[in-house]
């Protein structure tokens, strides 16, 4: 690359192309190899690699990031995508501030990932794009490898033809729309055509169709005019339904009302709370101090750095003060003993 810079700057702008193009060529395949010496090893490290090629999928070509390196993230994404659905292993989902939530379940080993919301995204000027890139890099191979290896696993031809959603590679592929919305076929408007929300569908065993032919139509907005002979619904009741297992009840998700709140299905439940909810109503409970625990180990996270030596030094004040008191205490009590006797 020094020497292409130098053949810009004496303007020799056919000697830099010709450069350029005769720079070796270099891949990352054997750092993969290296880093998971086995498929199972692979399939465990997905997270990290997942978010960070969904993000770059949402970032605008600026500055370092080029339109080559959005395009290759959204290409190995909907791959991706199309292997979870198409396998049936998409169990969890939450629609989040960030984005959306999803968890799938491949080979024994829990996969979560975030596809952020389809905004205009705004670059920090404060990172450093050259190690973001470096990951990105790295991250696609290895992605490319794991999916190489679902695909062959599965019986599909690698890399697959690449449709713009998850409905229309079913559509080239085929599926058996198993899961917990098999039998229906829904319809999304143009508000709610999310990309997410057509991969969620088809992962729940829904089919995609016109509005003509459908049973549901998901909308964002509210409607002027509701054709009586179809269910309307949000597009929470989709992601409700695949986290109950089942299609939900469709009349509290009508666009326009109050949905029922969209708790987070990756929370598990106590055991106490499971504990107390067995126990019969009459008797009382003592207040459990999680939440004061909770809280106040909240509030030491917020601190900043000199709060927290400053709250450290108080601590450590008061405990030796206990400590003293304690043993003043034991004194006492020694010496009242000793003058009974």
């Amino acid at each position: 690359m020094v020497k292409v810079r130098k053949s810009v700057g004496r303007k020799d702008i056919d000697r830099a192309r010709s450069r350029y193009e005769e720079a070796p060529q270099y891949d990352v395949h054997h750092l993969v190899k290296e880093r998971y010496p086995t498929f199972d090893a692979a399939l465990a490290d997905l997270d990290d690699a997942l978010c960070t090629i969904a993000l770059f999928a949402t970032l605008p070509a600026a500055g370092r990031v080029s339109p080559e390196h959005t395009a290759e993230s959204k290409k190995v994404m909907k791959w991706w995508q199309q292997y979870v659905a198409h396998s049936h292993s998409l169990q969890k989902g939450f629609i989040s501030v960030k984005g959306v939530y999803f968890q799938a379940q491949i080979q024994k080993h829990t996969v979560t990932w975030l596809i952020p919301h389809a905004y205009t995204q705004d670059v920090p000027k404060k990172v450093d794009f050259r190690v973001m890139l470096t990951f990105l890099e790295f991250y696609t191979a290895y992605v490319k490898f794991v999916l190489y290896k679902l695909y062959k696993e599965a019986g599909l031809a690698f890399p697959p033809a690449s449709p713009d959603t998850t409905s229309q590679f079913f559509e080239l592929v085929g599926s058996d729309n198993e899961g917990p919305l098999s039998g229906l076929s829904l319809c999304l408007r143009r508000e709610a055509s999310y990309s997410w929300l057509d991969f969620a569908a088809c992962a729940a065993g829904a089919r995609i169709v016109d509005e003509a032919a459908c049973t549901h139509v998901v909308a964002d907005r509210v409607l002027k005019e509701l054709d009586e002979s179809k269910e309307h619904v949000q597009p929470q009741w989709v992601i409700d339904s695949l986290n109950a297992g089942r299609a939900k009840p469709c009349a509290p998700y009508k666009p326009g009302e109050n949905a029922p709140p969209h708790l987070s299905p990756f929370v598990e439940p106590d055991e106490e709370e499971e504990g107390d909810d067995s126990d019969s109503d009459d008797e009382a409970e003592a207040p459990s101090p999680k939440p004061e625990k909770e809280a106040k180990d909240m509030a030491k996270m917020l601190m900043s750095k000199k709060a927290k030596r400053l709250y450290g030094r108080m601590q450590h004040g008061r405990e030796r003060k206990q400590a003293a008191v304690a043993r003043l205490r034991k004194r006492r009590e020694l010496l009242a003993a000793r003058s009974r006797q």
